[in-house]
């Protein structure tokens, strides 16, 4: 396996709907609403959507995963993760690009590839956020999410060992604070998946500047149009 820089297609230029976080075999892009009605261009063959329409369904050919949580403080998003995470390694195992997307490409679709980034890379949640913010400048999860990648982090690492600056997030205060920490499902109905039924997560302890890919065993395992 061949691993790269984050770069565009070659046959796309660089914009502001739609950026390419993951460079490898397969690539994981993230966006705006923009970005999923031009999925087809970059080759995508699964999203991950956000939308609080109950009846939320786009016309696509794509495996899709929707997500009905609202950008707000309150709301668990960290429910969330692992669900996430299986369904991208996944696609990426099986050379499937990845759009994650959401109405702006700023909030909620970051946390969600910054905790795979976490998950994935070994990183923490500071050496995700400076990385992918040099990929989408315009990155900015809520006060809320970032108090959640937090506790992922000491869930992934025993501890806390991020140092957020205001020149990472303006939120980088919630590190120190007694924030109130959301609890319960968010927006939307559960679903269990099977545990089993994925490869567990690799150990690559690599810096942000030398990006490393990955490789997992995962089984086969099919998503539709399922609310989440």
């Amino acid at each position: 396996m061949n691993y790269y820089y984050p770069a565009y297609p070659s046959h796309q230029a660089p914009s502001n709907f739609i950026n390419c976080v993951l460079d490898f075999d397969s690539k994981l892009y993230i966006g705006d609403a923009q970005a999923f009605q031009y999925y087809q261009n970059y080759d995508v063959k699964a999203i991950i959507s956000f939308s609080t329409e109950q009846n939320f369904r786009a016309n696509s050919d794509a495996d899709q995963m929707v997500l009905q949580v609202n950008d707000r403080p309150q709301c668990d998003i960290s429910g969330y993760f692992d669900k996430t995470n299986k369904f991208i390694s996944k696609h990426m195992d099986e050379n499937h690009n990845v759009l994650v997307h959401c109405v702006a490409g700023k909030s909620r679709s970051a946390t969600i590839v910054l905790a795979y980034l976490m998950h994935s890379q070994d990183w923490t949640l500071q050496e995700a956020l400076i990385y992918l913010k040099s990929v989408r400048p315009l990155v900015c999860p809520n006060p809320g999410f970032i108090r959640q990648l937090l506790k992922y982090e000491e869930k992934l690492f025993g501890q806390v060992k991020s140092n957020l600056t205001h020149d990472i997030t303006p939120y980088y205060n919630v590190q120190k604070a007694d924030t109130i920490i959301p609890e319960g499902p968010a927006v939307g109905r559960n679903y269990q998946s099977d545990q089993n039924a994925y490869g567990r997560r690799s150990s690559f302890v690599s810096p942000p500047s030398q990006l490393l890919g990955h490789q997992r065993s995962c089984q086969q395992f099919q998503y539709g149009w399922r609310y989440y």
